[in-house]
């Protein structure tokens, strides 16, 4: 059981850049069915279904160990103009509430 056990360190910084391309890069080649756009500070991954836009964000900000992950749900049409940003998008929760 002991042998099975990893140690992940963090990355130094001067690899946190080229190791995100790596990441991005793995996913693409990974995941046939959906679609990965990658920029310097974001990973895209979305499918387009039923008119609606699926797509999981994997943001990469200045701290060396500051990932986050956010998940979307738009129509198609808001897509075109908006690729990598999440300008007005509200919350699940508050979508339910009403």
């Amino acid at each position: 059981m002991w042998e099975d056990l990893k140690v992940y360190r963090p990355l130094d910084k001067k690899d946190i850049s080229p190791t995100f391309k790596k990441l991005g890069l793995e996913l693409q080649r990974r995941l046939a069915d959906y679609t990965v756009e990658q920029t310097n500070s974001i990973i895209k991954i979305s499918r387009l279904r039923n008119g609606i836009e699926q797509g999981i964000f994997i943001e990469k900000h200045i701290g060396p160990a500051d990932l986050q992950v956010r998940v979307s749900l738009k129509p198609i049409d808001f897509y075109k103009r908006h690729r990598f940003t999440m300008l007005n998008i509200v919350p699940l929760g508050d979508i339910m509430g009403q």
